[in-house]
């Protein structure tokens, strides 16, 4: 693991993960339960040196399907994870996800560039296939209706904000915002990643200014997602080698709409594509994701 990673991530896990009392799960939906969810955007773009790649859209069940386009999620069990169907134009394809694996997604969606860039920085590492490849669509249906979970993320935030959650002595001249709005139906958390980041990993120097913004929203009583983005743009180079990314993954309920950003600036960088999955990935049987790319 990259020495800039170790830096952050425990930080944020500790504040997050121990925070949260993970007890039998409670959910708030039941089987049979459907739920339509829009690709607003999905696109991921990177140069590196002389390759340049780019990717849109999601699959479902291997079939590719563009920005702006709906999936249907039906819920099929539950037990201390919700397992469900993701259904578009014919196709199914099953998933589940828990109120953990969302954890660890966020946790790895506030820091995103950071391991982007300690992890895609060697042109003799360039996979045009993998780089053509589409994002996914950024998609977590369905967490535990404990409070705790959201307290967390409260907790995060009024933490971010007195400067207590992160370390950036080694990482360069970089802000971590967070904020929150919980209101009687709904909580909503956004962050926001911004600066210079300046790295050294193993004679691997890897400079960039960064852009980076997450947000989500759910609705308190039912646990059910009501819209997620992942926003931003590296601009830099690794070891004198030219490296920018551009990114917009972004979901939402049918009907429902995530506010502007409150923090940073807008932006738009016109350079090509690179189609890293916006996952939260899983651990063990732990999944939480996007409808993703086939390998």
């Amino acid at each position: 693991m990259k020495k800039t990673i170790k830096i952050v991530l425990p930080l944020l896990i500790v504040g997050l993960l121990l925070s949260v009392q993970f007890a039998q799960a409670t959910y708030g939906v039941s089987v049979g339960d459907e739920f339509i969810y829009d690709c607003v955007s999905s696109e991921l773009n990177v140069t590196l040196g002389t390759n340049s790649g780019g990717g849109t859209g999601y699959t479902v069940d291997g079939q590719h399907f563009a920005e702006g386009t709906s999936v249907t999620v039906n819920v099929t069990s539950i037990s201390s994870s919700v397992y469900y169907d993701i259904i578009a134009g014919g196709y199914t394809e099953a998933d589940s996800c828990s109120s953990f694996g969302f954890l660890l997604g966020a946790i790895f969606m506030i820091v995103w560039p950071m391991l982007i860039m300690t992890s895609y920085y060697d042109p003799a590492d360039w996979n045009q296939t993998e780089a053509d490849a589409a994002p996914g669509m950024l998609l977590a249906p369905f967490i535990d209706n404990d409070t705790s979970l959201f307290d967390s993320f409260k907790d995060l935030a009024d933490d971010v904000q007195s400067g207590s959650a992160v370390s950036t002595d080694t990482i360069g001249d970089v802000i971590l915002n967070a904020t929150y709005t919980d209101t009687a139906t709904e909580f909503y958390f956004e962050s926001y990643l911004g600066g210079t980041m300046n790295m050294n990993d193993s004679g691997t120097i890897i400079v960039g200014d960064v852009e980076h913004h997450f947000q989500f929203a759910f609705t308190k009583a039912t646990g059910v997602m009501l819209g997620m983005r992942i926003e931003g743009n590296i601009d830099g180079t690794s070891n004198g080698t030219i490296l920018k990314m551009d990114y917009d993954i972004h979901t939402e309920q049918d009907g429902y709409n995530l506010p502007g950003y409150s923090f940073g600036g807008g932006w738009t960088w016109p350079f090509p594509a690179f189609g890293i999955i916006a996952t939260f990935g899983a651990l063990g049987t732990i999944a939480v994701l996007v409808v993703r790319r086939r390998k």
